[in-house]
């Protein structure tokens, strides 16, 4: 079973802070062995904070992905939806890692524990893309609150 998670950054910049969004939308998950069906509904998550540190946009997106991997479960394959090409881009390996590698290699670290595996997916920022603009606001609550 595939759990797909939408992960946004934000950064505001006259102040340097910024915040992290991570959507789970509604789903199926297994329940438990002794029930009739084997399914249940797990209704939508919502996960967002500030960054602790001076935020940049890169940052912020790089904090919503190692959220995602630290909030949920290892067992479970993760499709993570990002509207951040040069995050997912590092992350892979794709593009040399300049800055933030602390974060970059936590992220390495925890996909590399994890017992299942995880792919992404890019999505266009700002578009029609109704869960992606979700975790966007839950990374603009992060930064602003």
């Amino acid at each position: 079973m595939i759990i797909k998670v939408w992960v946004d950054g934000s950064c505001i910049n006259a102040t340097k802070t910024g915040g992290w969004g991570v959507f789970v939308p509604s789903h199926l998950s297994l329940k438990e062995p002794q029930d009739d069906y084997p399914f249940k509904h797990t209704p939508p998550k919502y996960y967002w904070g500030k960054l602790e540190e001076e935020a940049t946009s890169h940052r912020a997106e790089l904090k919503a992905i190692h959220q995602a991997l630290m909030l949920l479960p290892d067992n479970v394959e993760l499709q993570i939806h990002s509207d951040s090409r040069w995050a997912v881009n590092v992350v892979l390996g794709t593009f040399k890692v300049r800055t933030h590698l602390d974060l970059v290699q936590a992220i390495r670290g925890a996909i590399r524990k994890r017992s299942e595996s995880v792919a992404f997916k890019l999505v266009r920022g700002h578009g029609n893309d109704a869960n992606n603009r979700v975790a966007d606001s839950l990374a603009y609550t992060g930064a602003t609150s």
